[in-house]
């Protein structure tokens, strides 16, 4: 439904199927590639630097979900403050934009000198790249433009393509495909960004919003930071205390379960400034509670999950059974407490704070697994970290509401939740 034929009740930023299913349709590529392209050069580097490149690039993952906070805030308070959509907009590009320079100036310089380690200067530049993509997504999303959005990522994923290909015919090494990647994505990026209207930066800027616009990139940021950290956390410790297959078996399990991941992720992003305006005020209650009865089937599938894989792990099964059983896992449970943490970040801002703290929960957990098990785990150790963290993080968020004051009769919202 278009905005002219919408009805005056409805929320100008409710996608519809369609765009959607455009938007997925760009990123299924991107995200594809994006982390499956390392593996395509298992024939062309050596097992050695197959197994490093992974690493680090998995490493530094989390910098994209650190920076695509950027992204949250402009889904989220872009919607409620159109007077300041312009001052929102430009700040939130900018902590983006200016780390990612700095990291490229550091990386030249180094690769340059050939001193520091350039590889992982380089992995840095290519988490930062990622965020930038997402927001600038979520620039075109605002601007009713789903079809810039999927252009910018089909774009992004021939560019993987295509300094992939270059990759095995000229039998570049790690870092300069990482280089010749970064070169493509960036100026598909900076093609991008040109693309958005500019009466989106428009618009008078307030001193008094700056402080509560830093306090929302910190605190709906946060979350997402330490949940992927402990991603990272896996690679440092499967490179650091396992054998070098076990990366790349790890790489392997993290590659499937971010493909759920993202299309999660993704689906939520769509509907976040729909959600933002149904949950305020009234609706608030009613996006608490049902975030409650979600995080209560997610804990359930956590505990089960960590149960069969003990268990099945005692019995002798195969590593690869019990890798699947612990990433179709992580996968529910991961799924189920983004979309219940959605609705906690989009009702009211006393919630954020405890949100931060059940994702540190979440973080405490991973950390106690990895070092008790990888050395004789390895990957399985390291999913089961995953799984551990996601558990946590329900568990105590799902806590977290129980202590609302009373007990609430909620009120019906239209539309999807998600």
């Amino acid at each position: 439904m278009s905005i002219a034929a919408a009805p005056t009740t409805s929320v100008p930023y409710a996608p519809s199927w369609v765009s959607t299913g455009v938007v997925l349709a760009g990123r299924a590529g991107f995200r594809a590639l994006w982390m499956v392209a390392p593996l395509l050069l298992a024939t062309t580097w050596t097992a050695d630097e197959l197994g490093r490149t992974v690493a680090v690039i998995g490493g530094f993952g989390w910098l994209a979900i650190l920076f695509a906070t950027a992204e949250k805030t402009l889904l989220k308070q872009v919607p409620r403050l159109p007077r300041l959509a312009g001052q929102v907009s430009r700040r939130t590009v900018a902590t983006v934009l200016v780390p990612l320079g700095c990291a490229l100036g550091a990386a030249t310089l180094s690769t340059l000198t050939g001193a520091g380690p350039t590889l992982l200067l380089w992995g840095l530049c290519w988490g930062l790249t990622g965020a930038a993509y997402q927001v600038v997504a979520a620039l075109h999303r605002l601007a009713h433009r789903p079809g810039a959005d999927a252009l910018l990522f089909a774009s992004g994923a021939l560019a993987l393509l295509t300094a992939t290909g270059v990759t095995v015919a000229l039998d570049l090494r790690p870092v300069a495909w990482v280089v010749t990647c970064l070169v493509l994505l960036l100026a598909v990026a900076a093609a991008g960004l040109a693309a958005v209207p500019r009466e989106t930066f428009r618009g008078v800027g307030r001193r008094a919003a700056v402080g509560p616009l830093r306090r929302s990139l910190l605190l709906l940021g946060l979350p997402e930071v330490l949940s992927i950290v402990s991603v990272s956390a896996g690679f440092w410790a499967v490179a650091a205390l396992a054998p070098e297959q076990e990366a790349v078996r790890y790489y392997v399990a993290v590659t499937v379960a971010s493909v759920f991941g993202a299309t999660t992720t993704v689906v939520v992003r769509l509907h976040q400034p729909d959600v933002s305006l149904r949950l305020r005020g009234s609706g608030a209650a009613a996006g608490e509670d049902a975030a409650r009865r979600i995080l209560a089937r997610a804990t359930t599938a956590g505990a089960g999950t960590a149960a069969l894989a003990v268990g099945a792990h005692l019995l002798g099964a195969p590593w690869w059974a019990t890798l699947a059983l612990l990433t179709l896992g992580e996968v529910v449970v991961f799924t189920q407490r983004t979309v219940a943490a959605n609705l906690v970040e989009n009702s009211r801002s006393r919630w954020l704070p405890g949100n931060v703290g059940a994702s540190a929960c979440g973080l405490l957990a991973a950390s106690v697994v990895l070092l008790a098990c990888t050395a004789r785990g390895g990957a399985l150790a390291a999913m089961g970290a995953l799984v551990a963290a996601q558990l946590c993080n329900a568990t105590a968020l799902r806590l977290l509401l129980r202590r609302a004051s009373g007990r609430r009769v909620p009120q019906p919202i239209s539309g999807r939740w998600t």
